[in-house]
């Protein structure tokens, strides 16, 4: 049976955000800006996401799998003014759910943004399945679904990863590692990886 994507809307920013806490509270991406370790924290996780889940979600980029067991946000070519409006909009929260008021996270998601291709591309910023049920192609569903947005309106694809065992994931969507390094002050090892159109 095909998984329904469909774009979400406001009244499920809160379910998908505690879908993606859940989903990404192990991401080192996630985990290690709050308190500079590797120890997954749902409910500031869950925070983080309603966060930028309001954004998205008002700029039209957040695509659910209909049952709301997971979601992706894929940013179009050219619209970089997503980013600037999500970053405006939620530094000041994210800075009080840290423990140095946002010191790392600021210097680690600046450092991540230096990695982001300067031609128009499309990026894949979150995709999470609930625990729970990871394993099903939903997952897949929601990355193929954004892929054939890149197919309509060709550009190369990004994404970053610090979970090694995405990469391989990844590759059977045709994304490849253009870098990976490890972030400064002991950070996470990411992986920047690149779709050609």
């Amino acid at each position: 049976m095909p998984i329904d994507v469909r774009k979400t809307g406001a009244e499920h920013v809160d379910d998908l955000a505690a879908v993606m806490g859940r989903a990404l509270a192990v991401e080192p991406m996630i985990a290690w800006p709050f308190r500079g370790s590797s120890e997954p924290d749902v409910e500031r996780a869950t925070a983080l996401f309603r966060l930028l889940l309001e954004v998205y979600v008002e700029a039209g980029v957040v695509w659910e799998e209909a049952e709301r067991r997971g979601c992706a946000a894929w940013i179009p070519p050219g619209k970089i003014e997503i980013f600037e409006s999500m970053d405006a909009a939620t530094r000041g929260p994210v800075a009080e759910l840290t423990d140095d008021g946002g010191v790392r996270y600021d210097a680690f998601w600046d450092w991540l943004g230096g990695h982001v291709p300067d031609e128009p591309c499309w990026f894949l910023d979150m995709v999470g399945v609930d625990p729970a049920h990871q394993g099903r192609g939903i997952g897949r569903a929601l990355i193929q679904h954004g892929l054939n947005g890149v197919t309509a309106q060709p550009a190369p694809a990004f994404l970053e990863t610090a979970t090694a065992r995405n990469v391989a994931y990844y590759e059977r969507f045709g994304f490849r590692v253009v870098a990976d390094e490890d972030a400064p002050n002991g950070g996470p090892h990411v992986w920047f990886m690149r779709r050609e159109p």
